[in-house]
């Protein structure tokens, strides 16, 4: 937190002042020092320290916000335009005031570094907002690793998120807006973010990708659109079915599962009475026909009867679409889960879900959340114009430990080769110096240094060629 709390600006600062003032250096190491500081700060301002990746798409400057460092796009991508929304958007999103456009390419491809086999939540974010004047949101489509991921429709009035988990199978992720053959309008974003998964989703196959279909926190009077409000920065959209009543609970132990918010689950929507059930109609379409699919449910007890000293709940659910069944028990102030995984969905219109009473408990159904995602089969291959850049996406995308690391041992090498190399005199040794050396020519300290600085430039050459390679 120090490093939030300072500014990584100021911590640049401390660091040049206290190297160039309070300790004695050889004047050959300055530089060194200067160039490990400002890599050091580019390294921090990628995000790596909480794991969560963020670039503000059409921002011109980076900048924190929400104690988390927001990324410009231009080291990400090499096509499109940075484009300011002239109005406002109402949801007070910094990020939604500009967009990435690209009026040229078929195919306009994000490289986001990442860790060989992490799972990683992704998210995009979509807000049209009249930038062009032309009143026509476009449809456009969107891949990652050169899987279909989804049709974009993006909307005058209202953000689009859409969110995969993806594990990653090379040191970066490609993330590629693609323009829809017969439709009009450019390809635009407005945010693309990544946040690695620890211990959650135990049951879901993390070698399939996995695009969310539905999140909803029901009960809620607003949505939740991402981090600090979920710390892995996932989207809840309220959501509250007709023929229910909206009920809270004043506390809520910590919940671990999938680490689903408090504010998410100390919400839910219950029946009207203790004989009534709760119906949730989740429309389909067609694609979504032989899915495989991956659900949770939260449940929360909303309720404490206090002449029995008692919060428990106990009702049935039934997913009538698939056949699955089961009784849900829960506790006043905790969540019950039930997981439902590779799923495969018959239905070819609407999922119906009935929560119905069983006699077993003086409260109605209850429901707080929900989660569903649905899997595709295909296999990950980056598009053939991003290969080409995939080498210096690794680079890029270096792990800020891997990163910090080779810094100090290049600037120890640096160090220990031109501050303690022998000084000339007379008679004195030239390290390194080549066979048909005259000694008889005098050579300044000032060539020396010059042939030091090429070795060291020569050998900085070959170690990033050799990366890149």
């Amino acid at each position: 937190m120090f490093c939030l709390d300072y500014g990584v600006d100021g911590l640049l600062n401390l660091f040049l002042s206290y190297r160039c003032e309070r300790i004695p250096m050889h004047r050959t190491w300055l530089p060194g020092s200067i160039l490990l500081a400002v890599l050091l700060k580019q390294a921090l301002g990628q995000g790596f320290l909480d794991g969560l990746f963020r670039i503000d798409c059409g921002a011109q400057t980076p900048y924190y916000e929400d104690y988390t460092y927001w990324n410009t796009d231009d080291r990400y991508i090499t096509t499109g335009d940075n484009i300011a929304i002239p109005l406002r958007n109402a949801f007070n999103v910094t990020q939604l005031n500009t967009l990435r456009c690209f009026k040229k390419q078929t195919r306009n491809c994000y490289t986001l570094p990442a860790n060989p086999s992490q799972s990683y939540h992704v998210k995009a974010s979509f807000y049209y907002g009249n930038y062009d004047g032309s009143s026509r949101p476009p449809t456009f489509g969107l891949e990652i690793e050169g899987i279909e991921w989804t049709d974009v429709m993006t909307s005058s009035t209202q953000a689009v998120y859409h969110e995969v988990i993806y594990m990653a199978r090379r040191d970066n992720i490609s993330v590629c807006l693609v323009r829809a053959k017969g439709k009009n309008g450019d390809p635009f974003i407005n945010a693309l973010e990544t946040s690695p998964l620890s211990d959650m989703y135990d049951e879901l196959n993390h070698d399939l990708t996995w695009f969310r279909k539905y999140r909803y926190s029901f009960g809620a009077e607003g949505s939740i659109l991402g981090y600090p409000d979920d710390l892995y920065n996932r989207v809840w959209e309220a959501n509250t079915p007709p023929d229910v009543k909206q009920v809270a609970v004043s506390s809520f132990f910590y919940n671990r599962v999938n680490e689903v918010p408090t504010t998410v689950l100390d919400h839910a929507v219950e029946a009207p009475s203790l004989n009534d059930s709760v119906n949730l109609q989740l429309a389909l379409d067609e694609t979504d026909q032989d899915s495989l699919y991956y659900m949770t449910f939260y449940f929360t007890s909303m309720h404490y009867d206090d002449e029995n000293y008692t919060g428990k709940s106990s009702f049935d659910m039934d997913i009538e679409n698939i056949g699955k069944s089961a009784t849900i028990d829960t506790d006043y102030s905790s969540c019950t889960c039930w997981t439902l995984a590779n799923i495969q969905m018959n239905a070819t219109s609407t999922l119906s879900i009935k929560l119905r009473p069983n006699g077993n408990t003086s409260f109605p159904p209850a429901i707080s959340a929900m989660e569903a995602f649905k899997a595709s089969m295909a296999s990950p291959s980056p598009p053939a114009d991003e290969k080409k850049g995939q080498n210096l996406g690794l680079l890029v995308g270096l792990p800020i430990a891997g990163l910090v690391f080779g810094l100090a041992v290049l600037g120890l090498f640096v160090y220990c080769f031109v501050s303690r190399r022998p000084r000339l005199g007379p008679g004195g040794p030239v390290p390194g110096r080549p066979e048909n050396f005259d000694p008889g020519k005098s050579s300044s300290q000032e060539e020396i240094d010059e042939l030091l600085a090429l070795h060291f430039a020569n050998l900085q050459s070959h170690i990033v060629g050799h990366i890149i390679q």
